[in-house]
């Protein structure tokens, strides 16, 4: 069982990777990078990139994530997609699982204009989607990364945490608020986190990362970023008035989801700072 509580940002990648190259001696260890991502570490190599994972649940987190990214592979989306390769190896402390590395670079916009050209053709591709092939296995349930149904639970226990019983008060409003609004919502298939980090453009080709929180949920879940970035009279000449009111939801309930996440994985920086950022978040809409 993997020691508790883990500071991932804190976490030095150098042995692990030491440790790896002695497990794969194949892979091209030589000119390697170290990144530090919210629930990952990343040893990004020549051509594959090693997610390692710290925590609770390290191994458990890691099959699931890579059994994920295979099914949503599988789906006809015609984008290009990390490839999970070799059996995960695993210690007491961290669990490592290699995937193939996609071409292209972070999407880079500073208006929609610019944006929309790449966003809305992806849009269009997961919404088309089926959202169940017959014979295929499905993607793991909304939130499942964050708790799932247990979800507005978790939030119940680590919002004791908000300084004000006002702040615990508004966090499990907007939790309840965002799970009636999204009731409504015709499903389809979402990347779960599709910042620009996370939609990666080449000359041509676009191509996903991280899709391994992708589940069959409310579309607007792949807006947050877009109303969170972009003029709302800009977003609405392309998509729909009810899916950005629903995405302004899901935007304001991301800080809570990434605590229930630090929560479960025993990652107590992350949980205070998710939670600070909900207060602060807050605190500035109440002020505007």
């Amino acid at each position: 069982m993997s020691r508790d509580p883990v500071n991932l940002r804190e976490v030095d990648l150098a042995p692990v990777a030491t440790a790896l190259e002695a497990t794969w001696p194949a892979l091209r260890w030589r000119d390697r990078r170290f990144v530090h991502g919210a629930f990952h570490g990343v040893v990004l190599l020549e051509d594959v990139a090693v997610r390692v994972a710290f925590g609770t649940g390290h191994r458990h987190r890691t099959t699931v994530e890579a059994e994920n990214s295979r099914r949503f592979q599988d789906l006809p989306h015609g984008l290009a997609v990390p490839t999970p390769v070799l059996e995960p190896a695993s210690t007491r402390d961290w669990t490592a699982a290699v995937y193939t590395r996609v071409d292209g670079a972070a999407l880079t916009a500073s208006t929609w204009a610019e944006a929309r050209r790449v966003y809305l053709p992806v849009l269009e591709r997961l919404r088309s989607l089926p959202t169940h092939l017959p014979g295929a296995k499905a993607l793991r349930p909304v939130r499942d990364w964050c708790g799932g149904d247990a979800w507005p639970a978790i939030v119940d226990e680590t919002t004791e945490a908000l300084p004000t019983s006002a702040l615990r008060d508004l966090a499990r409003g907007v939790v309840a608020e965002l799970l009636h609004a999204e009731a409504d919502a015709v499903p389809a298939v979402v990347h779960g986190d599709l910042s620009p980090f996370n939609v990666l453009v080449a000359t041509d080709s676009v191509g996903l990362i991280d899709v391994d929180h992708a589940s069959v949920a409310d579309p607007a879940i792949d807006l947050s970023w877009l109303v969170r970035s972009f003029p709302a009279d800009e977003l609405r000449r392309d998509l729909r008035p009810d899916e950005l009111a629903r995405a302004r939801l899901h935007r304001t309930a991301g800080p809570l989801q990434l605590a229930a996440a630090a929560h479960r994985n025993g990652d107590s920086a992350l949980l205070h700072h998710a939670l600070r950022t909900f207060a602060s978040r807050a605190v500035a809409a109440a002020r505007a």
